[in-house]
C-alpha cells in the first residue's frame, strides 16, 4: 500500500514480495486460484494489488479514526519497506548488516503470522483467554466488586471496553512479531541464498509462502522462502544447509513448489501457466504451521 494512502484493503501477502516474480512486458504474475460457481482450479495474468488482501484484517475497533488504520499503514508500511530493502540484497548477493538481518527476520515471522487464517486463531484464543481469567483475577474482582457490578472479571473488562478483545486479538500478534527471544534465535542460525538459475523449473509462491518446522531447535530444523523465481532463502543450521547445497536445483525446486502448492489455501503464483497440473493435484492438500495454535 502506497503511504499514507487511505484504504481498508490490507494485504496479508506485500506487494514488493510478489514483484520478483512479475513479467517485464506486462507488470503481471499468474495466479493460480480456485474460480466460482465449479471452483475449479485456473490460471490468469493479474496485478498484484489486486491478491493477498483482506479488506479491513488489520483495522483496530474501539480506537478514533485517526487510528484505526495504525497496523496497516504505520505498522505494516514500516515492516514492508524496511524489509524490501534487505530483500533486494538478499537478491543481488550483497552484504546485509546486523540491524538488516534483524528487520529480515522480524518481517519473517510477521509473515508467519498475518494471514487470515492466523489473525482469527489468534482472535479465538484471545476469546477465551479473556472469558477464562485466571484464579487470581478473579479473587482479586470478588474483593472489590460491589452490588450491582458484574459477577466476574471477564464481565468487568468487557463492560469497560467492549472491544478489548477485537483490539488483543490484533496488537497481540504484532507484539509476538517483534519477540526478540525468536529474532535473535533466527539471526543466530545459518543464512543462505539458494541460487537455482540453472535449473529447469522455477520456484512458485503462495499466499502462506513462509516454510517451517515445528521448531528451530532440532537437526533439521529450518525456515525457508521463496524470494524469486530462481532464489530461495533458508534459515536453518550449517548441516541443513550443506545437504541442500548437494543436491540438483532441478529437484530442490520441484521439492518447494510440492511444499508451497500443498500449503496455499487460496492463491498460488508463478511466472507462466506451465504448472497448472500440479497446482490442481495438490493445492491445499498439506498442513501450514501455525504459530497461533502454538500452546503458551
Amino acid at each position: 500500500m502506497a503511504k499514507g494512502e487511505d484504504t481498508d484493503d490490507h494485504h496479508f501477502l506485500p506487494q514488493f514480495y510478489l514483484r520478483p516474480w512479475l513479467s517485464e512486458t506486462d507488470l503481471k504474475l499468474v495466479e493460480y486460484g480456485r474460480v466460482p460457481p465449479t471452483m475449479e482450479i485456473r490460471c490468469r495474468r493479474w496485478v498484484t494489488t489486486k491478491t493477498g488482501y483482506v479488506p479491513n484484517l488489520y483495522t483496530l475497533p474501539g480506537v478514533t479514526e485517526d487510528t484505526k488504520q495504525n497496523v496497516e499503514k504505520v505498522f505494516n508500511q514500516e515492516i514492508d519497506t524496511s524489509a524490501a530493502t534487505v530483500r533486494d540484497k538478499l537478491l543481488q548477493g550483497v552484504h546485509i548488516t546486523e540491524e538488516e538481518r534483524a528487520v529480515w527476520a522480524r518481517f519473517l515471522l510477521w509473515l508467519g503470522i498475518r494471514n487470515p487464517t492466523e489473525m482469527s486463531l489468534f482472535k479465538d484464543r484471545i476469546y477465551e483467554d479473556f472469558m477464562k481469567p485466571d484464579a487470581k483475577t478473579e479473587a482479586i474482582w470478588a474483593r472489590i466488586r460491589k452490588e450491582g457490578m458484574p459477577e466476574t472479571a471477564a464481565e468487568a473488562l468487557l463492560l469497560a471496553n467492549p472491544s478489548v478483545r477485537e483490539l488483543a486479538a490484533i496488537l497481540v500478534p504484532t507484539k509476538l512479531a517483534q519477540n526478540q527471544n525468536v529474532i535473535r534465535t533466527m539471526m543466530n542460525m545459518d543464512w543462505m541464498v539458494y541460487d537455482a538459475q540453472t535449473a529447469n523449473r522455477r520456484f512458485l509462491t503462495c499466499d502462506r509462502p513462509l516454510i517451517m518446522t515445528s521448531g528451530l531447535g532440532g537437526p533439521n530444523g529450518h525456515m525457508a522462502i521463496p524470494i524469486s523465481p530462481d532464489k530461495l532463502f533458508i534459515i536453518a543450521k550449517p548441516a541443513f544447509n550443506d545437504a541442500l547445497l548437494d543436491n540438483q536445483p532441478s529437484a530442490v525446486v520441484a521439492g518447494v513448489n510440492q511444499v508451497i502448492i500443498a500449503q496455499a489455501r487460496e492463491k498460488v503464483y508463478g511466472v507462466d501457466k506451465t504448472y497448472l497440473d500440479e497446482v490442481r493435484a495438490g493445492m491445499s492438500s498439506g498442513d501450514y504451521f501455525s504459530l497461533a495454535a502454538v500452546p503458551g
